[in-house]
């Protein structure tokens, strides 16, 4: 029997049918779409994290901190090991260090990553966080290339300033956007201003920094000393601000926020400006208790140190590992964020596969029932000079239509769910003018698999009615009612 044959027939046994082959197709098309939709999801997320890295340059990225113990040696008992990475001292993090870092083959750019604590004050409304300085020359890599509005400061002693939109949110401003026409109720409450980001762009901002009152912390020790009233020492705060007034020249686009955790913060000053700016300067108790020698003290916690492209990323590193300097690089953690990524699609992938068993079951019980009933018809086959095979191949090939029909209607379906999650999550979650996120993804792989999977399943599901059929014995069959 040719294959045409076998397709023609195997299409009108279906339809002959066809209540019972859309009911069990309808099993196959809800186990394909739940297994879709929940596979589509991790894939949007894993497609998020990478497409958000490879955006804001992270993997061109490495950051650079003097050379620590050895955890891993250490904590699997191998002191000497963990010993002798503490005896193997790494250069200082100071200008003449950096100055070196830049002239290694595949340095693009390197500099001091400058962050510190403050106020960012806008007229009655403050914020408390975190200042990020960078140089100017980074307006040209992701993400600070394309801002939200506005442009990236010019030079690196500029008084301009770049600002996060939550930051602004923290200071009572949202920024007036196509998705965000009109504050809330609640928001008005609270007292939200809703701003047009034209005016957000050259507003004045205070930068307010702790310093040190040295004639009061030098009152203060001296009266500590002496055993004074406790209350009575403190009633001169050693401690004064200092303001330091910016001028707003762009805005974060708010999808960076996530991508760019590194240099990511409440507001984004020039370099220069940034060490002109007195303050509190520490990070660590280790700051606050010194160096045993001023020659071997860092100036600077790490470097952020971007490499022309991720083949020049290898050898920067061993460059950098060979001055006996600890490096982080996001290229290093991919591998392990692709297994976490599997563990999490084969977890959601399990949920469908049990809609797909309870669709195969349906499969193997159509496929049984049409064998009681055309256990005749099967006879006469088989009478006329129709082989095994041939039974085989009829049954085969309807369950190759149920698998393929199932496995495309299946992919329709979880799309159609996945876009009614992904419009929900973003219009009830998403409310504050970001840009919407998407969170489900079907990449080829997923598509062919799923229908590949789909026409797998019901082959499988069919062996049994298909080795049934072929063993029909013609003379009983043809005696069958």
């Amino acid at each position: 029997m040719k294959f045409y044959d076998a397709f023609e027939m195997g299409v009108y046994n279906l339809r002959r049918t066809i209540l019972r082959t859309i009911l069990t197709t309808a099993g196959v098309i809800v186990g394909i779409g739940t297994l879709s939709s929940m596979i589509s999801f991790g894939a949007g997320m894993e497609k998020n994290i990478v497409e958000t890295f490879t955006k804001n340059d992270l993997f061109t990225s490495l950051f650079v901190t003097e050379k620590s113990i050895d955890v891993e040696a250490a904590m699997s008992g191998d002191i000497e090991t963990a010993k002798e990475s503490l005896e193997k001292k790494s250069s200082p993090l100071n200008d003449s260090t950096l100055a070196i870092i830049k002239d290694i083959d595949g340095v693009e750019i390197a500099f001091p990553e400058i962050s510190f604590p403050a106020r960012i004050v806008i007229g009655e409304n403050d914020e408390k966080d975190n200042i990020r300085a960078l140089p100017a020359e980074m307006s040209k890599y992701p993400p600070f290339d394309e801002l939200a509005y506005g442009k990236f400061f010019e030079s690196d002693d500029s008084h301009d300033m770049i600002i996060s939109v939550s930051a602004l949110k923290e200071m009572k401003i949202i920024l007036k956007t196509d998705r965000k026409k009109k504050l809330d109720k609640d928001e008005k409450e609270e007292g939200y201003t809703l701003m047009p980001p034209d005016s957000v762009l050259g507003m004045k901002i205070d930068i307010v920094t702790a310093t040190v009152r040295a004639s009061s912390m030098a009152t203060t020790a001296l009266k500590a000393i002496t055993g004074m009233d406790y209350n009575k020492v403190m009633k001169k705060k050693p401690f004064k601000n200092h303001v330091t007034k910016f001028r707003v020249s762009g805005i974060l686009k708010p999808d960076n926020n996530m991508g760019s955790n590194r240099f990511f913060a409440g507001a984004i000053i020039p370099i220069k400006t940034s060490e002109s700016i007195p303050r509190v300067n520490f990070s660590s108790v280790w700051d606050i208790l010194g160096s045993d020698s001023e020659n071997n003290k860092s100036k600077y916690q790490s470097f952020y140190v971007r490499a022309e492209s991720m083949s020049a990323i290898g050898p920067v590193s061993d460059k950098l590992k060979e001055m006996n300097f600890s490096i982080l690089s996001i290229t290093d953690q991919l591998d392990e964020i692709r297994n976490v990524f599997i563990v999490i699609d084969s977890f959601l992938g399990a949920i469908g596969i049990i809609s797909l068993f309870v669709a195969a079951l349906g499969i193997m019980n159509t496929m049984i029932m049409s064998i009681l009933e055309r256990t005749r018809e099967i006879g006469i086959m088989k009478a006329i000079g129709g082989g095994e095979t041939d039974i085989r191949k009829i049954f085969f090939v309807e369950a190759t239509i149920i698998g393929t029909m199932g496995g495309l209607f299946g992919l329709i379906l979880g799309w159609i769910v996945t876009e009614i999650a992904g419009f929900i999550i973003n219009n009830f979650f998403n409310q504050d003018g970001e840009i919407p996120i998407d969170l489900f993804d079907f990449p080829f792989w997923l598509i062919g698999g799923a229908i590949l999977f789909s026409i797998g399943v019901s082959l499988v599901s069919a062996l049994y009615p298909a080795y049934r059929a072929a063993k029909v014995d013609p003379v009983q069959a043809l005696r069958h009612e």
